[in-house]
């Protein structure tokens, strides 16, 4: 079993850290509804590309993000 990168995307003044579902700007955590959080993390692992609207709706509102197995 080989062990998978930890994830930490840095843009601006924010960290995300998806596995903790954590965001901070300039250190200090910034309160987001988990839905948000979701949205937010399926964006930010496909920057730069395009997320069709069906695929978002399924990752984020079907349930896919917010699995800590993923």
């Amino acid at each position: 079993m080989t062990a998978h990168p930890r994830e930490i995307f840095e843009f601006d003044d924010f960290t995300l850290d998806p596995a903790e579902r954590l965001l901070l700007l300039r250190g200090q955590p910034v309160r987001l509804t988990p839905k948000t959080f979701d949205l937010l993390v399926a964006l930010v692992r496909r920057r730069g590309s395009l997320l069709s609207k069906d695929r978002l709706l399924d990752e984020v509102w079907a349930g896919g993000l917010h699995r800590r197995d993923q």
